[in-house]
């Protein structure tokens, strides 16, 4: 997402804010280039009257979502594969001292569009909902 989001109002309030379209391909482009190190993401469960209130809380959920965004990043051309292990597995294990302990499987090519009845969070609510990504998490597996 971007500041052209705006029509969600107080549901695109994050920290940092949204910026500019030309901000987030300079994202991308910092991935491919590996200037960035990790990819990561909180999960901000707020209620919609959290959100829609006057102050409105900042933050988005939907968790459940980054993997299947990731994966549409890479059948857009924006990164690769290896990009997204580089950059959620391989570099944070090392950061942050800690091995590998699972494994996810997804199937890279499945399209689908993000719906209400995907929505996993209490929070029930998505600013993804309608939005078509390219990818799906099959299964995890704890070690």
């Amino acid at each position: 997402l971007d500041q052209s989001n705006q029509q969600l109002g107080n549901r695109a309030k994050v920290n940092p804010p949204l910026r500019t379209a030309a901000d987030r391909e300079a994202l991308w482009q910092g991935i491919r280039d590996g200037i960035i190190d990790t990819i990561a993401t909180d999960h901000a469960p707020h209620t919609l009257a959290e959100k829609d209130s006057a102050a409105g809380a900042a933050g988005f959920p939907s968790i459940e979502f980054f993997l299947p965004l990731l994966l549409t990043g890479v059948a857009q051309g924006k990164l690769t594969i290896d990009d997204i292990v580089r950059c959620c597995v391989t570099n944070p294990t090392h950061l942050f001292g800690f091995g590998p302990t699972g494994q996810v499987i997804a199937d890279e090519t499945v399209q689908w569009v993000i719906s209400q009845d995907d929505i996993k969070s209490k929070c029930a609510w998505s600013p993804y909902v309608g939005m078509q990504v390219t990818g799906q998490v099959q299964s995890v597996i704890l070690a």
